[in-house]
């Protein structure tokens, strides 16, 4: 068997390092609020769910439009409406509307797949709505918590909340 070596240099600091150097640690981002996660792709709803939960807020889950509003019917508490912009039967906006005249002073934020240029193109999105990438730090703002910038920073103009008209 052959050995390879490899020599890295690194250019000389002026001064030596003073101390113990650590690196920013993640905010921890939990709640208690109820959120009714609205999406058809089973693995997309599995996995938005188990992270809500695990961050300790209380989820309910649709697979479509007419579930999320039995749902949101039913139930004594709603917080936030986490929805997909595609979706079967109507879009997203169509629901976290009819999810308002329910539940009126409810938190509306929208996901999908697409990015939000696309989704403004085809009309489901007006230019100001945006949706979101960093999901447990952007749940905890719109919810009223602290906002994590560092959580959104390769994502900036991702961690909107959009609203529904």
């Amino acid at each position: 068997m052959k050995q390879s070596t490899s020599t890295i240099y690194f250019p000389a600091a002026a001064q030596r390092a003073q101390g113990n150097v650590t690196a920013d640690q993640p905010a921890v981002v939990r709640g208690k609020e109820t959120i009714l996660v609205t999406e058809d792709d089973t693995s997309v709803r599995s996995l938005l769910v188990s992270v809500l939960r695990r961050s300790g807020y209380h989820v309910f889950e649709a697979a479509d439009p007419s579930d999320a509003l039995d749902i949101a019917g039913s139930i004594g508490q709603l917080d936030m409406v986490l929805v997909d912009l595609m979706l079967p039967e109507m879009s997203g906006i169509a629901v976290a509307a009819a999810v308002q005249t329910i539940w009126p002073d409810v938190q509306i934020s929208f996901m999908s797949g697409y990015s939000d240029a696309e989704m403004i193109k085809r009309g489901l999105l007006r230019p100001a709505d945006r949706f979101l990438e960093a999901l447990t730090s952007h749940v905890r703002a719109v919810l009223g918590g602290a906002y994590d910038p560092r959580a959104c920073a390769d994502l900036p103009d991702m961690c909107v909340t959009g609203a529904v008209a």
